[in-house]
């Protein structure tokens, strides 16, 4: 609506009811405030032009009056269903947001949580530090994970399981599926899913940890797939009904982890962001360096 723009190159001379707009095809309504007061803004759509070059529009404001759109700026308003408008991507939040992280399928679980500079291990027992959390200090692993899908056989840092996480996403709208859908079909009910990802956020301003859990169930049978080429399974978010339909490629990397969380543990003898250290003191025999 914001970069709806009037081409003079269209013909508006007709009266609005000749261009769809009495009554409109679409009617938009925006509510918000403006100088401290609440206002509602009313867009309405009508037809479009013969060629499907214009889309032709108006508002509350300026009811009698017709303007025409180019259709390729309307494109975002003349969607075919509402689940189009759902978000491709279950997690989108920057990583540095992230607080706790686990993963579950079948008897593999991984839990870690953020504890200041790093990153700890809550599950499985027996593993201590999955390294640190600073962004500078892993820059090579975030440079390394930059711009490219990671093998799961690669991953070797939290980091690396983040960006994996935060780069599920659903491939195109026709993978979600229609509203009505229940969980129970497709091996989604709470508690019945066949994998579970859990992501804590912690927002610094406002204090608020989120939880966001992306469930996993059943794989999507060949025959629903038409063209599409490998596996796929079905997916909702824990606090969402909408189903949606995500390449099992996607899941390797956290799958991976899961199975074997040693491949993220620190390989850092001693674990502590060195840009703190006050002092170091080395001991050899009699002889005791100091440096401050």
């Amino acid at each position: 609506i914001k970069s709806a723009r009037h081409d003079d190159t269209a013909d508006t001379s007709k009266a609005p009811k000749q261009y769809g707009m009495d009554p409109p095809q679409m009617t938009v309504k925006l509510e918000g405030r403006h100088n401290d007061e609440a206002k509602t803004w009313e867009f309405f759509v009508g037809n479009e032009s013969v060629d499907k070059a214009f889309v032709f529009v108006n508002s509350a404001e300026r009811r009698d009056k017709v303007f025409a759109v180019p259709s390729r700026n309307m494109e975002g308003l003349l969607f075919k269903e509402a689940r189009y408008l759902r978000p491709k991507q279950p997690f989108a939040f920057p990583d540095s947001m992230v607080s706790n992280i686990e993963i579950k399928k079948g008897p593999d679980r991984v839990e870690l949580k953020r504890e200041e500079e790093l990153w700890k291990f809550l599950a499985p027992e027996g593993l201590t530090y999955a390294g640190p959390t600073d962004v500078e200090i892993e820059k090579k692993d975030k440079d390394k994970d930059k711009d490219k899908k990671e093998d799961a056989d690669k991953i070797r840092s939290v980091r690396g399981l983040m960006n994996a996480i935060i780069r599920i996403n659903v491939d195109q709208d026709e993978d979600f599926l229609p509203l009505g859908v229940s969980p129970d079909e497709v091996g989604l009910a709470a508690g019945k899913e066949s994998m579970r990802v859990e992501v804590s956020t912690f927002d610094k301003d406002t204090k608020k940890t989120t939880k966001h859990t992306l469930l996993v169930g059943d794989k999507v049978p060949a025959g629903k797939l038409k063209d599409r080429k490998g596996d796929f399974y079905y997916a909702r978010l824990a606090n969402d009904d909408g189903i949606m339909m995500i390449n099992a490629d996607q899941f390797k990397t956290v799958e991976a982890v899961a199975k074997d969380p040693k491949t993220i543990r620190s390989r850092d003898i001693a674990v502590f962001d060195p840009r703190k250290a006050d002092h170091v003191v080395i001991k050899q025999g009699d002889t005791e360096y100091k440096f401050y």
